[in-house]
C-alpha cells in the first residue's frame, strides 16, 4: 500500500468527529505511520502488540517525500483503545515536512561536497598527467645529453691523437732541420722555420679547440648535474601526488 502524508491528512480531518468518538484500527495504522516518519523511519511498536510496520521513504525528481509502506501487518489487542486527534496528526506531520527539508539540505550539500571531490581529483588527475609529461621530457633531454657527452669524448680522443701526431711530426721536422742546420742551409732552413711556425699555429689552433671542448665539457656536466636534480624533484613530487591520489580515491571509496 502506498499514499501520501498529505492525503492521510485530508482522511483523518474527513473522518474526524466532534462528539471524540476513537479512531478504528485503520486510522490508528494511519497515524503510527505518520510518527514513524519522524522518528528516523525506526520500526513503530503499537502499545500491547509486537507487530512491526516498517516504512520506507522514497525521493522523486522533484525531492517531495513519499512514504511507501510494505508487507505492514498489525495485530491490534481487542481491548486496544489508540486514538489521534486531527490536532495531533496536524503535529506529527509537521514534523515529518521539517524532517523531509532538513535530509533535502543535508542532500544536497553531500551532492556539493562529492563535486567538489570530483572537481579536486580531476585536478590533481591533470596535475599528474603534467608531471608524467615533464618526467618523460626530462628522460629525452636525459638522453640527448648522454648522447652529447659520448660525442664530446669520440671529439677529445681524436684530439689527443691529432695532438701526438703533431708532436710526432714536429719532432721529424727538428730532426730535419738539425740536419740542414749542420749543412748551413739558409734557405732550407728558412723553409723549415716557416714550417714549424704553421704546426706550431696548427697546435696552438687545436689547442684552443681543446679549451673550448672542455668548457663545453664543464658546461654540459653542470646541465647534467642540474637534470638530475631536476629530476629528483620530478619524481618526489610525483609520489607526493600518488600519495594525494591514493586518499583521493579511498575518499571517494
Amino acid at each position: 500500500m502506498d499514499f501520501e502524508a498529505s492525503d492521510k491528512l485530508k482522511f483523518l480531518c474527513e473522518k474526524s468527529k466532534p462528539d471524540n468518538v476513537p479512531f478504528t484500527p485503520s486510522l490508528s495504522r494511519i497515524s503510527s505511520f505518520a510518527t514513524c516518519n519522524c522518528k528516523h523511519d525506526a520500526p513503530v511498536k503499537l502499545r500491547d502488540t509486537t507487530t512491526i510496520m516498517p516504512v520506507k521513504r522514497v525521493f522523486d525528481n522533484n525531492n517531495s517525500l513519499d512514504i511507501s509502506v510494505k508487507k505492514s501487518k498489525v495485530a491490534l489487542a481487542p481491548d486496544d483503545d489508540i486514538s489521534l486527534s486531527p490536532g495531533e496528526l496536524a503535529k506529527s506531520y509537521k514534523k515529518c515536512e521539517r524532517k523531509r527539508r532538513f535530509e533535502e539540505k543535508r542532500l544536497k550539500s553531500i551532492n556539493r561536497e562529492i563535486e567538489e571531490c570530483l572537481k579536486e581529483l580531476a585536478n590533481k588527475k591533470t596535475q599528474i598527467s603534467c608531471v608524467r609529461r615533464i618526467r618523460e621530457i626530462a628522460e629525452r633531454k636525459e638522453e640527448e645529453l648522454k648522447a652529447l657527452s659520448q660525442k664530446i669524448a669520440e671529439c677529445t680522443m681524436e684530439l689527443e691523437t691529432t695532438k701526438k701526431e703533431l708532436q710526432s711530426e714536429r719532432k721529424k721536422l727538428l730532426q730535419v732541420i738539425s740536419t740542414r742546420q749542420k749543412r748551413n742551409d739558409c734557405a732550407q732552413m728558412k723553409n723549415f722555420e716557416s714550417m714549424e711556425k704553421k704546426f706550431e699555429g696548427q697546435v696552438k689552433e687545436l689547442e684552443s679547440k681543446l679549451k673550448q671542448c672542455e668548457g663545453q665539457v664543464e658546461e654540459l656536466e653542470q646541465n647534467e648535474k642540474h637534470f638530475k636534480e631536476w629530476v629528483k624533484a620530478l619524481e618526489s613530487r610525483d609520489k607526493q601526488l600518488e600519495g594525494r591520489m591514493m586518499e583521493f580515491e579511498l575518499m571517494e571509496e
